[in-house]
């Protein structure tokens, strides 16, 4: 389409200058507004359409809608908004709507988009059902998320993964744990993000213990948050370490290049006064970089 190859202000007066502009005319024009940042000018031309709207124009709305901080609200009115046209948003345009529900903890609006699913064919689908684990999940339903999960016939490595984080988000470690073991026993190849569930449900466990972890086991969790990323509870095991092992330079070493995997270099220099503090030194010969 002409959006494609010209500026939107070239674009834009080859639309006003078009005798007949047919919906697929009018939702190019709404894309590229979209795809400029320009959601004030798309929908501005929304309003102005003398095409009855379709699926596309509404799905394009939304998306660009739900791309836009606290725009929630406003792109769930142009999707009840399709019910009453009885147009079909796709699966992308639900998919969205649902992280944006996960985002505010909105349960009845999942709920809601649920149960238009149910009625509308799109809940078989693997990638919607993994969506509703997630959502349901997050937002504590955890009976219902495990019902979504077990009626799935093919479970996803996103479907296993939210289910574990549901779990060891809310406090259910043990359960978070037993679901990694049923991943391992499947066909099903854990990724970073099913890890980091275990890693946020392995915390659980050992903040649950009623003798004090070792050391062992702190580090343990240190260099598991090294290898994926997680610099929250990396936090949380470096500073036990530090209690533990007041002495021990690699504990400090290894939160501070942590942080500075992540850009935080103020928090590893923090590390390193309060390594200073401590006393601490690097052994001869031996050097110590972030």
């Amino acid at each position: 389409m002409y959006g494609k190859c010209v500026s939107i202000s070239s674009a834009r007066q080859l639309f006003d200058e078009m005798c007949v502009r047919n919906v697929v005319v009018w939702n190019s024009m709404i894309l590229l507004y979209i795809h400029s940042k320009n959601m004030q000018n798309a929908l501005r031309l929304f309003g102005a359409m003398d095409e009855l709207p379709n699926a596309s124009t509404f799905n394009t709305i939304i998306t660009g809608l739900l791309e836009i901080e606290g725009k929630l609200f406003e792109a769930l009115a142009f999707y009840r908004k399709m019910w009453e046209m009885s147009l079909k948003p796709n699966l992308i345009t639900i998919l969205a709507l649902l992280r944006a529900c996960v985002g505010i903890a909105a349960l009845d609006l999942i709920k809601e988009i649920h149960g238009y699913s149910i009625r509308n064919d799109t809940d078989p689908h693997p990638h919607f059902r993994s969506g509703l684990v997630e959502a349901y999940g997050r937002c504590g339903c955890l009976d219902k998320a495990y019902l979504v999960f077990e009626s799935m016939a093919e479970k996803d490595v996103v479907a296993w993964s939210s289910l574990i984080s549901a779990y060891a988000l809310h406090g259910m470690a043990k359960k978070a744990l037993e679901i990694f073991e049923q991943i391992e026993m499947s066909n099903v190849k854990p990724d970073e993000i099913t890890f980091l569930g275990v890693l946020k449900a392995s915390y659980e466990v050992l903040k649950a213990m009623k003798i004090k972890a070792t050391a062992k086991a702190w580090g343990a969790l240190l260099g598991a948050c090294r290898t994926y990323g997680e610099v929250e509870l990396a936090e949380v095991a470096g500073w036990a370490l530090f209690e533990i092992e007041p002495e021990n330079l690699a504990n400090y070493a290894l939160l501070a290049r942590i942080y500075a995997s992540k850009e935080k270099y103020e928090e590893a220099e923090k590390v390193t006064r309060e390594m200073k503090e401590r006393g601490v030194k690097a052994a001869p010969g031996s050097s110590w970089v972030i």
